[in-house]
């Protein structure tokens, strides 16, 4: 069978130097970017033999009749197409270029770290490749895997926990807190009851809730309960 493929190792230098010179990619993903391209990039397949999908036949001719486009070489080219649509849809087309040709425009892509390959090689790359002077990622805020005590969340093993049964369970606030204080930046990590109910209580409710009671309580016994106007500062 015959497949369309993307010229992926033609971009390596400029994709090394974004990587290098990019001060918001998380060192950890920094890391194993440099590392793909130093050990050399790959030409990557964009189409498929399958009937479901984006059909190839149109553009590259009748040979490719039930061939469709690779989900992922497609897929982040839609935060492209949905602001054209967008801004076609309200009549007003100008809005793609002033947002999309824009070199003040800052995207930031908050993504699992599986998806370092897609948003911040072959995105990018796509982006170069088209000669139009498209911003590349202003960040790309990467973060691991969140896994629960027994082992990985499955779905299909019953292991673990679902947004609807925890905001069932327990305030949303709690479980924003939690995921917040405990994001997975620099490796994996596991989700624990008792460390919860700890964050939950002592850390929240105890210092925080605390901190932030004495604060409002000494606003209100000196200040009318008005916050005071910002001082003068001075390096010490």
């Amino acid at each position: 069978t015959s497949h369309w493929y993307f010229d992926l190792p033609a971009f390596s230098v400029a994709l090394k130097k974004f990587a290098e010179e990019n001060p918001h990619i998380p060192p950890f993903a920094k890391q194993k970017l440099l590392s793909m391209i130093e050990e050399g990039l790959i030409e990557r397949p964009i189409s498929r033999d399958m009937t479901w999908g984006i059909p190839i036949d149109p553009i590259f001719g009748e040979e490719f009749v039930n061939k469709v486009l690779y989900v992922w070489f497609e897929n982040v080219l839609g935060y492209i197409s949905t602001v054209k649509f967008i801004a076609e849809e309200q009549g007003k087309p100008e809005l793609f270029d002033e947002f999309w040709l824009n070199k003040n425009t800052k995207t930031v892509f908050c993504i699992g770290k599986d998806n370092i390959i897609f948003h911040a090689l072959i995105f990018p790359a796509l982006l170069l490749a088209t000669g139009d002077p498209y911003p590349l990622p202003y960040a790309v805020a990467t973060t691991n895997f969140i896994q629960f005590k027994e082992g990985p969340f499955s779905k299909s093993k019953g292991i673990g926990i679902w947004c609807d049964e925890a905001t069932a369970t327990l305030p949303a606030d709690y479980w924003r807190y939690y995921l917040s204080n405990n994001r997975a930046e620099l490796k994996d990590s596991y989700f624990d009851w008792d460390e919860f109910a700890s964050n939950i209580n002592v850390d929240l409710n105890d210092v925080t809730g605390n901190f932030i009671h004495r604060t409002l309580t000494f606003i209100g016994q000196h200040f009318q309960s008005k916050i005071p106007e910002r001082g003068n500062l001075t390096e010490e």
